[in-house]
């Protein structure tokens, strides 16, 4: 029986991706294994950071003297045209039904490339779950947003939302099947069903009224969108199967700052979200995501974003320093700007960026 290990990279919806292919693939009557047993390993990727790129691929080269390789996901979706992909199959987010036949391609000797930009609607479809509690629920591929510094737009592309039908369908499922806690999830939660005259509040209703025992978690949405639906949001998040986690990232303390970023909203907004919530809702846990060392950002800057940390005092810090992506337009800008990666210059840069981390992970 042929072997198979799924390595997954990435966010929530990427881990449900993978168990939606370890799904199809036991279905098909292919055994699921460890790294070192199996004849053929799947990269479910990330496109996020640089730093990851280089493991996922020292990783790829070390397994592919003894194992076949199919590299899916984000990565081959933003970057296509890398030649490190040129000898592997390459399978998108979003051509997951057919993973069964590329993995059989793939074994056969031939090289297989999908990668569709529209979107699949993976309700319903077979998984094999992390935890047999928690359903991963995606509701939408993509976002509105175009922030200068994502990858991820290249490869999830614009907002398309999942059905609700289909959607209540894959909770009610997971919920006859044990699981207790329910996550939605995507790119930004904030703005599902903005393309379809709907928002993310009526999609909780409805999985709210799914008769069970389960609460629902919110994946990640902008502050922009938590300030659009605030009122409504306040009032789900009252609801006593909603839990009382939120994540909102506000990637750094400077106007200044996001406004380069290209995010769409100030600290003000930002802090009337949180205000709102934390007088409002008994909030356990707040979850937001910094960038340190983003192109433009001065000493002033970052301490601006240290002060907003001491006010807000997240439960969850997630610290990213800032890494260029070809494609991106902060990316491309810091490549032309530097002529050299390995200059003073960007070694300096590299340095300014660990200090800054380190001082963000010693307020924990």
């Amino acid at each position: 029986m042929i072997k198979i290990y799924i390595h997954t990279q990435g966010c929530t919806a990427n881990q449900s991706d993978s168990e939606v292919i370890a799904g199809l693939l036991k279905e098909a009557g292919y055994k699921l294994t460890d790294l070192k047993n199996a004849d053929l390993v799947i990269f479910n990727t990330c496109s996020l950071k640089s730093p990851t790129e280089q493991s996922l691929f020292r990783k790829i080269q070390d397994n592919a003297k003894t194992k076949k390789i199919i590299i899916a996901g984000c990565f081959p979706l933003s970057f296509p045209e890398d030649k490190r992909l040129k000898n592997y199959s390459l399978l998108g987010s979003f051509d997951l039904k057919k993973v069964v036949d590329v993995v059989s391609k793939t074994l056969n000797g031939k090289r297989v490339v999908l990668l569709s930009r529209k979107a699949e609607d993976k309700s319903c479809l077979p998984k094999i779950r992390d935890n047999q509690k928690i359903a991963k629920v995606v509701i939408s591929k993509g976002c509105l947003s175009n922030c200068a510094f994502c990858a991820g737009k290249k490869a999830r592309g614009k907002l398309e939302s999942y059905s609700i039908t289909n959607i209540i369908s894959e909770v009610q499922a997971a919920v006859a099947d044990g699981c207790n806690r329910i996550y939605l999830t995507c790119q930004d939660t904030g703005c599902y069903g903005f393309d379809q005259n709907t928002n993310l509040i009526e999609l909780v209703k409805k999985v709210l009224a799914v008769k069970g025992n389960f609460k629902v978690r919110i994946g990640m949405m902008s502050p922009q969108w938590a300030l659009k639906l605030l009122p409504e949001l306040i009032e789900i998040y009252k609801h006593e199967k909603v839990v009382k986690f939120l994540h909102i990232p506000v990637q750094s303390g400077s106007d200044k700052i996001l406004k380069l970023m290209n995010r769409q909203y100030t600290i003000a907004e930002f802090k009337k979200v949180v205000e709102t919530f934390r007088k409002q809702v008994p909030i356990d846990s707040i979850s937001t995501d910094i960038i340190v060392g983003f192109p433009g950002e001065t000493e002033a800057d970052f301490k601006k974003t240290v002060e907003l940390l001491q006010w807000l005092k997240p439960e969850v810090l997630n610290t990213t320093k800032y890494w260029p992506r070809k494609g991106t337009v902060a990316g491309d800008n810091y490549f032309n700007s530097i002529d050299n990666p390995n200059s003073h210059q960007a070694k300096e840069i590299s340095k300014i960026k660990q200090e800054r981390a380190l001082i963000l992970h010693q307020l924990k």
